[in-house]
Formats: C-alpha cells, structure tokens, sequence
C-alpha cells in the first residue's frame, strides 16, 4: 500500500504511521517503508535520527541485510516495524528504479501482512510513479486549506 498526495503537507506520513499502528493493533505484522527519500519526515514521528540506516542503504547495496535496519518503536505494537529512509542520495529516482526496491518488497512480502510504503508527492517529483507496480493498493491524500482544489486535477494523469 502506498501513501502519497500531491504536495508535501498534506499529511502522508502521519496518515501512513496511522494505518501501519492500526493494522499493527489487530495483530496483523505490519512493515512501514519511508520511501521519501527527497524529503523524508518518518523519523521525526518516532524520535530518530534522520541519517539511521534504512532503505537508502539496501539500495545502494542489497547486500546489506535491510531486516538488521528494522527499528521497534512502540511497545505495545510488537507486530510494527519501521524502516526509515535513511541518508539523503544524491540519485533518489535511480535508486529507487535500480530494481532493489522491488527486491525488498519481495522478501517482505514472505514476512509481513501488510507493508505501507510512505512516498513522495507526486506533483513535484516522479518518485513514487516508479513503485506504483509496487502496491495493490493507493491512498491519496488531500487537505483542507492546503491542497488547492486545481491541483487535485491531476490526478487524473497519475
């Protein structure tokens, strides 16, 4: 499941870390992905570092074992795990298309009942266009007295 919107502020992340907590809380095992890798902002939701190690690292080399970057921040949701964005790149788009990802979500998909991947906006950059075969499912988020209503039209081109 993938969580964007068309700008940032619109409340991705907090809606991404919603759903993934109350997935968590029907005990199914939940893997919450920060794919924003431009402007990533999971990890002032759990009090982390911006540069802990996650996915930017498997991407770069997936020879790393992204499960040791898994982080358990809430106990009381044991079946809830996190993999931050990690570092910023300096190739966001490449490293998201360089066909790691997919890997990833492959070897989670054998562990997890539900995977929720915090992406970018769609609007400015072509990131999360790339992960779209990625998910069964979008949500798409909008906000009142933010999103301006002729930005919604573009969805229609997503």
């Amino acid at each position: 499941m993938i969580v964007s919107s068309s700008i940032k502020g619109e409340g991705k992340t907090l809606t991404a870390m919603n759903l993934s907590l109350a997935f968590a809380s029907l005990n199914k095992k939940v893997l919450l992905i920060g794919c924003d890798l431009r402007n990533p902002q999971l990890h002032k939701h759990i009090d982390e570092d911006k540069n802990t190690v996650g996915l930017v690292n498997f991407l770069v080399d997936p020879t790393i074992n992204w499960r040791d970057s898994v982080l358990k921040k809430f106990d009381n949701h044991p079946t809830h795990d996190i993999l931050l964005s990690g570092s910023l790149p300096p190739n966001p788009l490449n490293l998201i298309n360089n066909g790691n990802l997919d890997i990833l979500i492959d070897q989670a998909k054998k562990v997890y009942d539900y995977i929720i991947i915090d992406s970018a906006p769609t609007l400015l950059v072509a990131d999360t266009k790339s992960i779209y075969h990625l998910a069964d499912t979008m949500v798409y988020m909008s906000r009142a007295g933010v999103t301006e209503k002729e930005i919604l039209n573009h969805i229609d081109n997503i």
